[in-house]
């Protein structure tokens, strides 16, 4: 059985991530972030079954936006002043840093 709280972290953590992007005018990968969220809150809602095939899904988008050049991993937030920058762009990987973890801790890898 799959630890609900764990899905509903992610789902927190992706909606940090959809609120960044809102923030900086990001549309196209705005798409993917809210297709994984609702394969994760179909998990919470579904059967033993389907809960597993919905958080593999979820996982293998999150884990298919960050393979090659332009890709989501390329995603960057852009100030003019460097500490701002910095700051911003090292809380939003420690966003994506905490998705990654919590997929491992369903047995997930990149």
């Amino acid at each position: 059985m799959i630890n609900k709280s764990q899905i509903v972290f992610l789902i927190e953590q992706l909606n940090k991530i959809i609120e960044i992007m809102e923030g900086e005018n990001e549309s196209n990968w705005i798409r993917a972030m809210k297709i994984i969220k609702n394969h994760l809150a179909e998990t919470v809602t579904s059967n033993e079954v389907n809960e597993i095939e919905n958080l593999k899904a979820a996982f293998d988008i999150w884990r298919g936006i960050h393979a090659g050049n332009g890709s989501f991993a390329d995603f960057y937030i852009w100030r003019d002043d460097f500490n701002e920058r910095e700051s911003q762009n090292l809380n939003f990987e420690n966003i994506k840093k905490n998705i990654w973890e919590a997929f491992r801790k369903f047995g997930f890898e990149a």
